[in-house]
């Protein structure tokens, strides 16, 4: 009789089946590393914060850590979430479309802001680790941004701030009902308590500037668009026409006095002109009018700004193009408007031009007299509306952490690269079987397990109990969960179908290979 048995009598482990990727689909799964990911919400926010970090870490009741996670690149939480248009909610609202709503970022970025100024946060004071000094000009959202992760960086930062008390746009350009000012106060004290030095009352000019770059190796001018715009008509040099940010910086600084009774136009259409409009009806006037030349779907503001500012009691005139104004005897403006075939005058007490603003003379010539790519290479950085033109707090706080990192590469003389590219994990990539829809709350810890967590491995196992071969191994380390031994994998794409975050991709593979990765 004959003795039969296996075909193969080695170990079974010996044939590696991962060559049939070869034959058959030719591509492989790849874990993703956190930095090698990025959220939806992440990419819309200009401030490119690690949102999904500090959600997780809310979502494990550690606020500590969120706020922590928060800080390394916005120290102005409270004051972000108060003026934001939640950019981050748009990016995430495009992820959970069809599934529910998206997760309330600016809640719960209000939550940490005030959690942190409230007493329950100790910055560490990093101890100065280099002999190189940096100057900051300029003490608004891009300039005590940049100096703060500097400070934490180990350098020695100075602020220099013309004004008497810092903030910058934050403190006179924004009205006290949106944004309080003593958020502002207890942000940057929070940042000088970090060991940011902050000399106010100092204005850098032409006079001073040499003087600055002998003193410090490196410099961030950041001293925003300080100058508002005047129409070129005829009366605009007249006394009772000025510009918003002049008006929005004396009602700050509490130099208006009352309003009552009086008849204030506003000319333009921007956030600038609704946050004019609505502090002159806080002051007291009895009627406010903005006038625009253009019909109200083509006005700059945001949608939430122009609906505020209509509770107010704010008139709107449209397709109103200003012509001139004059003296309207014995007090008083005369503002005349064109509206299309009609000639229309306002009898007014005040005229307020909220047209844009422009850069100080001295940094107007600065920039023309030089290419940024060439003051860069003397140790001279741009940042917040100098570089980018008037946007937004979070845009400016963007461009404070991008220029301490500019910063950093130029004292280090290395070559500044932007951070690495990385995979941005969309609605496809999301298995939304393991999640349920649910409501938007107001309670923030619900709320932040709401999100999906995208790109983040969480060690579900889903990748381990759902591959149908001994391919995915654990490894014990939390940066890197799981590797995938190629020597048997045969590509299927299982895993990174039934992995909830998107944090494993199928990639094509040009060149077989069987190590584990």
């Amino acid at each position: 009789m004959t003795e039969t048995g296996p075909i193969f009598k080695e170990n079974t482990l010996s044939r590696k089946t991962g060559s049939w990727r070869d034959h058959e689909l030719k591509q492989k799964p790849r874990y993703l590393r956190e930095s090698d990911t990025i959220s939806t919400c992440m990419v819309a926010c200009p401030i490119h914060q690690d949102i999904r970090e500090w959600l997780l870490a809310l979502k494990n009741n550690d606020i500590n850590e969120a706020a922590k996670i928060i800080l390394r690149h916005n120290p102005l939480a409270s004051s972000v979430s108060l003026v934001c248009p939640s950019f981050c909610e748009r990016g995430c609202k495009y992820l959970r479309e069809c599934f529910d709503e998206p997760i309330a970022i600016n809640a719960s970025e209000k939550f940490l802001g005030n959690w942190i100024i409230s007493g329950n946060y100790s910055p560490n004071l990093v101890k100065i680790s280099s002999d190189r000094k940096i100057a900051v000009v300029g003490s608004g959202p891009a300039g005590l941004t940049c100096a703060y992760v500097l400070r934490n960086k180990g350098y020695a930062v100075t602020i220099f701030e013309k004004m008497p008390i810092p903030g910058g746009l934050l403190r006179f350009g924004i009205p006290e009902d949106h944004l309080p000012k003593e958020i502002v106060a207890k942000e940057t004290d929070l940042i000088q308590k970090a060991g940011v030095e902050l000399k106010c009352g100092t204005e850098i000019n032409e006079s001073n500037f040499g003087e600055l770059k002998k003193g410090f190796h490196a410099i961030f001018l950041a001293p925003g668009f300080s100058e508002g715009k005047k129409l070129d008509i005829p009366g605009a040099e007249l006394v009772g026409v000025v510009t918003a940010l002049d008006f929005l910086k004396k009602a700050n600084l509490g130099e208006i006095g009352n309003l009552n009774g009086k008849t204030i136009i506003v000319i333009g259409a921007g956030n600038t002109a609704m946050d004019s409009a609505r502090t002159a009806k806080k002051l007291g006037a009895a009627r406010v009018i903005v006038a625009y030349r253009r019909k109200k779907e083509n006005m700059k503001a945001f949608g939430n700004e122009i609906g505020e500012t209509e509770k107010a009691g704010v008139q709107f005139n449209f397709e109103m193009t200003p012509l001139r104004i004059v003296r309207n005897i014995p007090d008083g403006l005369l503002a005349e408007f064109q509206n299309n075939d009609l000639k229309i005058i306002f009898a007014c007490d005040f005229v307020i031009m909220a047209v844009g603003q422009q850069k100080s003379p001295f940094f107007e010539k600065l920039l023309k007299e030089k290419t940024i790519e060439q003051l860069e290479k003397e140790g001279i950085f741009i940042g917040g509306d100098l570089l980018s033109g008037p946007k937004t707090v979070a845009h400016a706080i963007g461009t404070g952490n991008e220029g301490a990192e500019k910063i950093v590469a130029y004292l280090e003389r290395r070559e500044y690269r932007r951070g690495k590219i990385r995979t941005i994990v969309r609605r496809k990539n999301i298995n939304l079987s393991y999640f349920e829809p649910a409501p938007r709350t107001a309670e923030i810890q619900v709320e932040s397990r709401r999100c999906f967590s995208c790109g983040l491995c969480r060690e579900c196992e889903n990748c381990l109990n759902f591959c149908p071969e001994p391919v995915v191994k654990k490894t014990g380390d939390p940066e890197k969960p799981y590797v995938i031994d190629y020597n048997y994998c045969k590509g299927c794409g299982i895993c990174a179908k039934e992995c909830p975050r998107g944090v494993i991709v199928m990639e094509e593979e040009k060149e077989l290979k069987y190590e584990s990765k």
